[in-house]
Order: C-alpha cells, then sequence, then structure tokens
C-alpha cells in the first residue's frame, strides 16, 4: 500500500536528511537489508506469556513482561514489530544529540534492552562510539551485528567486569524488568568512575499514551488508553501487575539516586528537542506544571556512581 505524504512533511524530511546525511543512509541500508530478516510479521509480535523472558518489540528491552493486549507498545514508540524498529527518526536522532551535548564521541557505550540492534548500530555511528547493546533474546539484525557488538544477556546480571563503560544508555526497557533496581544496580557497576548514564522510561502519570506511535491506528490507541485507564481504576496499574505503566518521575529518579551521585531530569530537553517548532508551548506547559501529566515518558541522566557496597 502507497502511503502519501504533504509537501509539508517531504519538506520536512529533506531538511533533516540534508542535516545528516550519514544517519539517513545508514538507516536506509539496514532497512533495505532487514525487511525479509525477522520471522514476525509488521503487527504481529511475539504473544507474550505471564511470567516469561520476553522481549516487547525493537525499541525498549525487556524482562518478566505480564500478558496485556498492548504490553508489545512502547508509550511514543514508533515501530510495529522486532524488525520495524530501525532508527532513523526524529526521537533517535534527539536522542543522540543530547547523549553528544552532555557526553561527547568516541565513547563506550553499553545499549541495555536493543531490541534487534538496528537502532544501536545508527546510535553507534551518529556518536562515532564503540557501542555494545544486549538484549534477552539472540534475535540481532545480521548488519547490525557487523558495526556492533551485540549480546544476549540479562540486564539484573550483566556479563562485564566493573569499569567497563563510558555510557549506560537504556531507551523504554526498566519497565520491563522486575525487579528494575537490580538492573539499575548493574549499570552502575559496569560504569567508569567518571561514565554518565541517560535513561528513559513511560510515564506512570501520564494521562494519555501512544500517540506518537505513528505505524499504530487510532482504534488501537484509543483501545491502550482505555485499557490503562480501566486499570488505574482498578489500582492495577503497575509493571509488577501487567501494565505498561513506566515510572513516576519521583519514582525513577529516587532509583536512579540509590546508585548514582548526580541525577538530573532531562525530560524538557528531549521533548524540546523533538518538538522544536513548539519549544514555547513546552516551556508554557512547563510553568503550569502540567509537563508532569502530559509528557508520555520521561528522561532522566547522569553520572558519578556510588562505590559498590561490600559484600
Amino acid at each position: 500500500m502507497t502511503t502519501s505524504h504533504s509537501p509539508r512533511s517531504r519538506r520536512d524530511r529533506t531538511r533533516r536528511e540534508d542535516r545528516h546525511p550519514k544517519f539517513y543512509e545508514l538507516r536506509d541500508n539496514l532497512q533495505e537489508r532487514g525487511n525479509h530478516a525477522s520471522d514476525v510479521r509488521p503487527g504481529k509480535c511475539p504473544p507474550v506469556e505471564p511470567g516469561t523472558l520476553l522481549r516487547s518489540h525493537g525499541c525498549g528491552a525487556t524482562h518478566d513482561v505480564q500478558s496485556v493486549a498492548y504490553a508489545e507498545q512502547d508509550v511514543g514508540a514508533d515501530c510495529e514489530s522486532p524488525s520495524a524498529c530501525r532508527g532513523g527518526d526524529p526521537k533517535l536522532e534527539a536522542i543522540a544529540l543530547l547523549l553528544q551535548r552532555r557526553f561527547g564521541r568516541r565513547l563506550r557505550i553499553l545499549a541495555v534492552g536493543c531490541g534487534d540492534g538496528t537502532e544501536a548500530a545508527v546510535l553507534a555511528d551518529l556518536l562515532d562510539a564503540r557501542l555494545t547493546g544486549i538484549d534477552i533474546l539472540d534475535r540481532f539484525h545480521r548488519d547490525a551485528r557487523r558495526r556492533v557488538e551485540l549480546i544476549a544477556a540479562d540486564a539484573r546480571q550483566l556479563p562485564f567486569a566493573e569499569n567497563a563503560f563510558d555510557v549506560v544508555f537504556s531507551y523504554h526497557a526498566l519497565e520491563h524488568i522486575a525487579p528494575a533496581h537490580e538492573a539499575v544496580a548493574e549499570m552502575r557497576r559496569v560504569l567508569r568512575s567518571t561514565g554518565g548514564f541517560w535513561i528513559g522510561t513511560p510515564n506512570r502519570s501520564r494521562l494519555l499514551g501512544y500517540l506518537g506511535s505513528r505505524d499504530a491506528s487510532t482504534r488501537h490507541k484509543v483501545q491502550w488508553n482505555v485499557t490503562e485507564w480501566w486499570a488505574r481504576f482498578r489500582g492495577r496499574f503497575s509493571n509488577e501487575l501487567g501494565a505498561h505503566a513506566g515510572f513516576t518521575s519521583r519514582e525513577l529518579r529516587g532509583m536512579l539516586e540509590s546508585e548514582f551521585q548526580v541525577v538530573e531530569n532531562e525530560t524538557s530537553d528531549y521533548y524540546a528537542h523533538l518538538y522544536p517548532r513548539y519549544r514555547w508551548l513546552l516551556a508554557a506547559l512547563e510553568h503550569l506544571g502540567l509537563d508532569k501529566f502530559l509528557y508520555p515518558s520521561i528522561y532522566f541522566a547522569g553520572s558519578g556512581p556510588k562505590p559498590t557496597p561490600p559484600s
């Protein structure tokens, strides 16, 4: 089926490609070679069984996902299946800009929850980084394997020595890991003393989610939001009970502050980079205190891993 694009959307894409030709060249190469690589059809993610260790899709990471109708979709994610989420969109571009601004380039990066690895490959290319990605399932794209190191591993028991990485990156992963604080402790353990982190999850305080899912129908977006509000009404809107809830800013900050000395909220900067034309509106929402409920996801960055407690 042919998708039509407005002249404005085509102009916006052309501007982005002119600014970042290497980014889009790599994205297009991965997409062209990888459309047939996965045995998961678009829109048909693997079934989720209660208590199993399973990737929900290729954008985040995953452990112990409960069986819920919308568990395969990250809040605000843009992919249909593990083979469809390949980076090259404004979200990954915004993340790369924020990582470079905070940490620089040519670093040793660990991506916790890298899916099929294509986003990790694009990120490594953008930042000229030596990147290692881990995911619970060994379902990595062959082209991504050529560009970055990809390992099937449990985020709660990372197979790396202490002080191994400059930066730990995790995008929509912690909400799928139980208990999440064990994964955060492992991230802290493998970071160098001067290292830092960049972590994002769904916002549990959000009023609505999934609005940025370009490949989801309006019916599905409504269905997922109704399902989440029904879970809230029943007091079951938590990751442990199977809801794709994520964390509140306070919850995520508290978990990170238990392991790191410097923890800063980067949610505003992320959305300002993602929607530069609406910076004024985002600033107004934050001034009114509405960002806590309107941002579908939250993002934190920081540094200074605390010393490993004695055993």
